[in-house]
């Protein structure tokens, strides 16, 4: 197990139903890390993958590359995105992308890697 946590990452659900503030902080306290969904969230957060996000100031992006079975979700600080055009926030420079609202004030973008 790391011995310092890393700063700068997203809140995660761990296994125990407590959510850390970072993945790192969930292992030093021997908790493995649980999809977001598995939590309580309060209204101001939404589910990404393993992590948890801000609502309405971050977006959730998702790379993947369905041929390699590889899935990478992250909390991406964004708030000019959000206030862009939906179908291009966070896909800058990026051909095969879409970015959606999933629920109040949650936007995730796909991006195919």
């Amino acid at each position: 197990f790391p011995s310092q946590p890393q700063t700068g990452t997203s809140p995660v659900c761990g296994c125990d139903g407590n959510i850390y503030e970072s993945d790192c902080l969930a292992k030093m306290a021997g908790i493995l890390v649980a999809p977001a969904t598995s939590c309580n969230l309060s209204p101001d957060q939404f589910a990404c993958g393993y992590s948890i996000c801000t609502r309405d100031a971050q977006i959730c992006q998702l790379l993947y590359a369905p041929e390699r079975n590889y899935e990478a979700y992250t909390c991406k600080d964004d708030l000019a995105c959000r206030k862009s055009f939906l179908s291009t926030c966070g896909c800058s420079g990026v051909a095969d992308c879409v970015c959606e609202t999933v629920d109040t004030g949650a936007v995730m973008c796909r991006i195919k890697v």
